[in-house]
């Protein structure tokens, strides 16, 4: 039987996986491919879901280790992407209306045509890689 952390880190991963696969699903249905920086969100679940696999079926320090770098990448692409979708639809207001500014200007450009905080799902997806490596038996075998 498993232990009780065993079991948990589990469970993270199930769920990660299962937001990876989600996430993905959902970039290719919005055709976020059209060039490569929106590619960059794809890429990076593609290696969040080999890291994890790779973990699951071969525990060792250098999957840990895997697993922890590309769940700070996907942090960072995270939030580099609700910098990125926030900047453009701001742009798009300022055309629309060049007089906006303030806490107006943050609203509209919040609820625009690109969803501001969709991005945070890779943080969220991120986060869950850190914590499914957190104190994780493979990390100290070797």
């Amino acid at each position: 039987m498993l232990a009780r952390d065993d079991r948990l880190r589990h469970i993270l991963m199930a769920i990660l996986v299962f937001g990876v696969i989600g996430s993905g699903v959902d970039l290719f249905l919005l055709d976020h491919t059209e060039s490569w920086i929106q590619l960059a969100p794809v890429a990076v679940l593609a290696l969040i879901l080999s890291s994890a696999v790779w973990l699951f079926l071969r525990p060792g320090p250098t999957s840990v280790r895997a697993l922890r770098g590309v769940g700070a990448l996907a942090t960072v692409v995270g939030l580099v992407g609700m910098y990125l979708h926030y900047s453009v639809n701001s742009e798009f207001e300022l055309e629309m209306y060049p007089s906006m500014n303030g806490g107006e200007l943050f609203w509209e450009a919040a609820q625009g045509a690109l969803p501001a905080l969709a991005p945070g799902q890779m943080i969220q997806l991120g986060l869950l890689c850190l914590a499914s490596c957190y104190r994780h038996p493979g990390a100290n075998r070797g």
